[in-house]
């Protein structure tokens, strides 16, 4: 195992890319996203994302310069197609109500997000996006999965993608999309519930 990281390493390197390293990582549960009402639009999009593999020898420099992108642990990048879109769109800036890259809001970014990659189409609000989801617990939580929080007014006032290992990203109203941590002690405070608008 060694061997190939070290040599899926160098090959990065020479192009210009470092793995990131740090904790360990656990893969986290894959999915299978089709059920009786995904329409055919949506089952073509979710065969574009397939899950890549777990092991890190059979990562391409694609997935580490996404990986180093969003300062993330190589190993979560798994969907090319998601966390490219991801990466598009990783620093803009936040605006109330935005719905482009020059500007958006967090619902405005799960909402584009959702219809960039998978095809479907979410509600603009907060509430309502939560009220389309299955609702989950913490412990359920897998990639593509939304966290809902308490920050601004009573309820749920804040929503981001979970990307797996506590990891989500968000459009953050004093830092625009970034990725965060959900042990971080603001968003561990705020963390109100959790939903699966993929299908199982």
């Amino acid at each position: 195992m060694k061997y190939f990281t070290f040599i899926i390493s160098l090959f990065a390197a020479l192009l210009g890319f470092s793995a990131p390293t740090g904790s360990s990582y656990s893969p986290a549960s894959s999915y299978v996203l089709t059920d009786d009402t995904t329409t055919n639009s949506q089952r073509r999009n979710i065969a574009e994302t397939k899950t890549e593999p777990d092991d890190i020898e059979n990562k391409t420099p694609e997935h580490f310069k996404y990986a180093i992108k969003l300062k993330i642990q190589v190993e979560l990048v798994k969907d090319l197609k998601l966390f490219k879109v991801l990466t598009e769109w990783l620093g803009t800036r936040y605006v109330f109500g935005g719905n482009t890259k020059k500007g958006i809001d967090c619902s405005g970014f799960t909402q584009q997000v959702m219809q960039e990659v998978y095809n479907i189409s979410l509600h603009r609000v907060v509430g309502p996006q939560y009220n389309q989801c299955k609702p989950i617990e913490k412990e359920e939580l897998r990639m593509g999965d939304l966290v809902f929080f308490h920050t601004t007014r009573a309820g749920l006032s804040h929503v981001g993608l979970y990307i797996g290992e506590n990891k989500f990203i968000h459009a953050s109203s004093t830092r625009g999309v970034v990725v965060d941590d959900l042990t971080a002690t603001y968003y561990k405070n705020a963390y109100r519930k959790a939903g699966r608008i993929l299908p199982d």
